[in-house]
């Protein structure tokens, strides 16, 4: 498996806003190639299903545009936010393993 192929099956699983966590400590730490990767999955996604208006940065609008879409179905949202540094840790977690 590949890192990309990791990253498109994360979308789906956990949301592309916890993608968008995982870019933003890449960013901290400088690690631009890795953003590229993620943002590039982001971007397929996005045009493939039309997806206007969605953040494109983690900070605290993504996390309340997440909250408002889950308000729409009827839900809180609060759970998936505050899951999504778990999130992120699976998916790297499943990243880190490509290199064992």
């Amino acid at each position: 498996m590949t890192k990309e192929k990791i990253y498109s099956q994360a979308i789906w699983k956990y949301g592309f806003i916890t993608l968008l966590y995982i870019i933003n400590e890449h960013e901290k730490n400088e690690n631009f190639e890795e953003c590229a990767i993620i943002f590039n999955i982001i971007s397929k996604h996005a045009e493939r299903f039309e997806m206007v208006g969605c953040p494109q940065f983690y900070n605290d609008e993504a996390v309340d545009w997440l909250r408002t879409e889950f308000w729409r179905l009827g839900h809180s949202g609060d759970v998936a936010v505050n899951n999504i540094p778990s999130y992120a840790q699976d998916i790297k977690d499943e990243i880190n393993s490509l290199n064992k």
